[in-house]
């Protein structure tokens, strides 16, 4: 059991890291899509091409300190970058302030991180990239892994699968009927959340909690395009990144899926 004073010292050290990968994830969104690699080169300015030196790459700080601009040739550095960085934040202090065990943080925190690039690739795309969802899983699956040996819930591990298989292919089924409506990286994506939240609940129910994100998730995107077309800034049958409004779903049921569920059936 966390003593309130050690809590909240996780919540802190979970949000400062999150600031150094959102900074990684910065790199991650523009480099990947152009099947650059994320190692090499150093983070450089692409306007003048000097590289990036360690005292202004330190997240957030270093953006307010330059003023939003680069050091050597004063273009403007867009917004995006500590939005990333504060976003990826927010959420890492926000699982580790919600789940119940230390261990549970990292593997829903690694979630987090991959769940931010794909929507932010999917934004400037329309793509939801595989090697980002692989990596994620990759990381995630043998944290989970851990995550139930040390908490004593191996059983987890089996629900998740189940909610992950579920949810593959119940999208997979979609995708089939409109294939034009629903790409399949948006597939991938529900069963790698899928397997993540059918970890999350004690008693078998963490389908359900898969569920929620997902319905969560489609609100989400309906609510957003009534609003698009009542504004005129779209149609009923214009392309829509699903990719943001999924992870959302995912995110929010995180914090309060096993909450939600624990109501819904009592």
């Amino acid at each position: 059991m966390r003593t309130p004073a050690v809590h909240e010292f996780v919540i802190v050290m979970s949000g400062l890291f999150g600031l150094v990968i959102g900074s990684f994830l910065s790199v991650v969104t523009s480099r990947v899509p152009r099947g650059e690699s994320i190692v090499r080169p150093n983070s450089h300015c692409p306007k003048c091409g000097n590289e990036i030196q360690p005292y202004d790459n330190i997240p957030l700080l270093s953006y307010a300190v330059l003023g939003g601009r680069c050091r050597s040739c004063s273009v403007h550095i867009p917004l995006r970058y500590p939005l990333l960085e504060a976003t990826t934040s927010g959420c890492f202090a926000v699982i580790a302030w919600r789940v119940a065990s230390p261990w549970v943080i990292p593997p829903f925190c690694v979630l987090a991180a991959g769940l931010i690039a794909v929507s932010v690739i999917d934004i400037d795309h329309m793509r939801v990239p595989s090697p980002v969802l692989f990596v994620t899983a990759a990381l995630a699956a043998p944290l989970l892994l851990l995550a139930s040996v040390e908490t004593q819930t191996i059983g987890h591990l089996l629900y998740g699968l189940f909610a992950g298989v579920a949810g593959f292919a119940l999208l997979f089924g979609i995708r089939q009927a409109h294939p034009e409506g629903l790409g399949f990286g948006d597939v991938k994506l529900v069963a790698l959340t899928s397997f993540c939240l059918g970890w999350l609940d004690p008693r078998g129910a963490g389908l359900a909690i898969a569920g929620v994100a997902l319905l969560l998730g489609v609100a989400l995107a309906c609510a957003f395009s009534v609003v698009r077309v009542a504004r005129g800034a779209a149609t009923l049958k214009a392309r829509l990144p699903f990719a943001p409004f999924l992870s959302a779903g995912a995110l929010v049921a995180v914090c309060i899926g096993p909450t939600v569920v624990k109501i819904w059936i009592g």
